[in-house]
C-alpha cells in the first residue's frame, strides 16, 4: 500500500483552544496538520463536536430542497413519485452518518429540514397550523432519527468483538484533565436515554 502525501492529513483530537503540533514524516515530507476535514461526507473536527458538520448538513438539506421545489410543489407528478425523490435525495442528504451524532438540539434542526420537504410535497403550509406528525402520516413515515440511531446501536451490538468498530465503542477513553463544568454525555449514555 502507498500512502499519498498530498492527500493525507493529521489532526490531533483535543479540548479547548490549545493546538498539540504533531509532526509526521513520511518520504522526507511532513504531512499536513489540519483542525477539521470531511471524510465519507463527515465534518470531523479536531474539539470532536458535531454542531459544524450538522449545519453543513442543513445546508445541503435546503439546498436540495430548494432545488426540489418545483417537482415538489408539482400537480403533475404522483405523490409516490414525490416521496421517493424526498427519501432519495433531501433524507440522505441530511440522515448520511446520524446514527452517530445527532443530539437533542441538532436532531430538531435536521428534523425542520425534512418537514420542510414533505410540507411543501403534501401543499401543507405552516399557516395551515398542522402537527408535523399529521403531515408524517399522511406520508406514510416515521421519524428517522431515532430510528437510524437504534439500526447502528443494534448492528454495533450485533457486531463481532474482534472488528475495530465495535472495539472503539467498547473503550472507554478517558483525557487526563477533565474541564469545568458538566461532562460530555456519551454516546451509549444517550441510546440509553433514548430506550428508558
Amino acid at each position: 500500500m502507498k500512502v499519498n502525501v498530498g492527500k493525507t492529513k493529521v489532526m490531533v483530537f483535543q479540548r479547548g483552544e490549545s493546538t498539540t503540533k504533531c509532526d509526521i514524516v513520511i518520504e522526507d515530507e511532513n504531512v499536513e496538520q489540519v483542525k477539521e476535514f470531511v471524510y465519507l461526507d463527515n465534518l470531523f473536527t479536531n474539539d470532536r463536536k458535531h454542531d459544524r458538520d450538522i449545519k453543513r448538513k442543513v445546508n445541503a438539506g435546503n439546498e436540495i430542497n430548494g432545488a426540489l421545489l418545483a417537482i415538489m410543489n408539482s400537480k403533475s407528478d404522483s405523490r409516490q413519485v414525490r416521496l421517493a425523490i424526498h427519501n432519495g435525495f433531501s433524507i440522505l442528504t441530511c440522515m448520511y452518518g446520524s446514527g452517530t451524532k445527532i443530539w437533542k438540539k441538532n436532531g430538531r434542526r435536521i428534523n425542520a429540514v425534512e418537514m420542510r420537504s414533505l410540507r411543501s410535497m403534501c401543499r401543507v403550509s405552516r399557516k395551515d397550523r398542522c402537527r408535523n406528525s399529521h403531515v408524517r402520516e399522511w406520508c406514510g413515515l416515521k421519524e428517522n432519527l431515532v430510528t437510524g440511531m437504534l439500526r447502528w446501536i443494534g448492528y454495533l451490538e450485533r457486531m463481532n468483538e474482534s472488528r475495530l468498530t465495535k472495539q472503539i465503542y467498547r473503550a472507554n477513553v478517558c483525557d487526563e484533565k477533565i474541564d469545568r463544568g458538566r461532562l460530555r454525555k456519551s454516546y451509549a449514555d444517550h441510546i440509553g436515554g433514548i430506550l428508558k
